[in-house]
């Protein structure tokens, strides 16, 4: 999404968080993360979305990106959440109650009634 259309197009970021739908970007959708010591710059302020990305009947998103998690994903990114998987144990997110992961680990394979230990955790 061009940087000429969000400043067009943006509300005051100090009380909106802008969310931006778009039907042509590459992936599902993105955020910029911000550091402990800067935030993204206004260019970069707010999330964009692919429209198929919401998810929900005929939407054309392929499982499992089809239900409409990737606004909620983005968000975390925008509040400084990083993903927990990285370089092999190597990249820590930052948040002291999420352990490093290995590797990705989609929510369809986290059915679990209670917490047991995931061999992808590292320990």
């Amino acid at each position: 999404m061009s940087c000429q259309l969000k400043k067009a197009t943006r509300w005051d970021p100090n009380k909106y968080l802008n969310i931006w739908i778009a039907a042509s970007i590459e992936g599902l959708g993105y955020a910029y993360l911000p550091t402990p010591s800067t935030l993204p710059s206004p260019d970069e302020d707010g999330v964009v979305i692919l429209t198929e990305a919401f998810g929900g009947p005929n939407s054309g998103a392929s499982a499992p990106f089809n239900l409409g998690r990737t606004v909620t994903h983005e968000v975390g990114h925008f509040l400084g959440l990083d993903h927990i998987w990285g370089d092999g144990c190597q990249v820590d997110d930052g948040i002291t109650d999420t352990p490093i992961s290995q590797k990705k680990i989609m929510s369809a394979q986290l059915t679990l009634v209670r917490p047991v230990a995931i061999r992808e955790i590292c320990l």
